[in-house]
Parts: C-alpha cells; sequence; structure tokens
C-alpha cells in the first residue's frame, strides 16, 4: 500500500518553481542561483530538486523563528530581479551574504507582492523589512 503523500504536497499555502542563492566553491565565495521547488506550508518551508523529486529529497526548512522577509533590491542581489530573503535581525545589506540567510528568486514582481503576504500569514514568526539599497 503506497502512502498518502505529505500535507504539504497536497494542500500548500503556496508552491512553486523558484532559484535558490547558493555559496559555493573556494572559500564559499562563488554564488550560484540552483533552480528548486518550493512549497510552503504551515511555516515550514520544503525545497526540492524539482516538483516531481522523492519526498527524500526534501530540505525542509524551518527558517522562520526570529527572522524578518525582506524584498531586496536587485542592487544587493547582483542585479537580479524579484528576490526574497528570510534573514536575521540586523543590517540587509549584509544579509545576502550571510550563511544563515535564505535568498530566493521568485519568476515576477507579482510573484513577490503575493508570496511575502502568504510567508507571513503562514508563520507568526515573521516580521515584515522593506530594503533599501
Amino acid at each position: 500500500m503506497e502512502a498518502a503523500p505529505a500535507p504539504w504536497r497536497t494542500n500548500p499555502d503556496r508552491q512553486g518553481n523558484v532559484r535558490r542563492l547558493t555559496w559555493g566553491g573556494l572559500g564559499h565565495a562563488t554564488a550560484q542561483w540552483k533552480p528548486q521547488w518550493a512549497a510552503l506550508h504551515r511555516g515550514s518551508l520544503h525545497l526540492l530538486p524539482s516538483r516531481d523529486a522523492d519526498d527524500g529529497d526534501d530540505d525542509a526548512v524551518n527558517v522562520w523563528q526570529g527572522r524578518r522577509i525582506a524584498v531586496l533590491d536587485p542592487d544587493m542581489v547582483g542585479g537580479a530581479e524579484h528576490c526574497i530573503a528570510v534573514v536575521e535581525p540586523g543590517e540587509l545589506s549584509k544579509a545576502v551574504h550571510e550563511s544563515s540567510a535564505l535568498v530566493l528568486q521568485l519568476t515576477s514582481e507579482d510573484e513577490v507582492r503575493s508570496a511575502v503576504p502568504t510567508c507571513l500569514a503562514s508563520c507568526s514568526n515573521c516580521v515584515y523589512l522593506a530594503s533599501t539599497p
């Protein structure tokens, strides 16, 4: 008997393709955008290589505790548009380079405008932080 799909697969608060900023190379100094599929469900963000990936590939991230959600100015992310970040409180201009930050590039400005309220509603511990270059 096949197990029922996880609730975050069948009833996510939000889902879709994103690109996640990762750091690699010698000294983790090279920025790379990694395509992923994301599903937000009840305060947890599930990141997978693709929508059809096995649940065993799930990189569940419960990143919200004490964090802020910020819409990033393209100048802060090497010119990349439509980016949001989940960051620790502090100076936003350095957050992109912090290993604890989760930076996601969404597909459009409309996605950004609708994603932030959904993220805030999914997690009561989040605060919206407007970015300023």
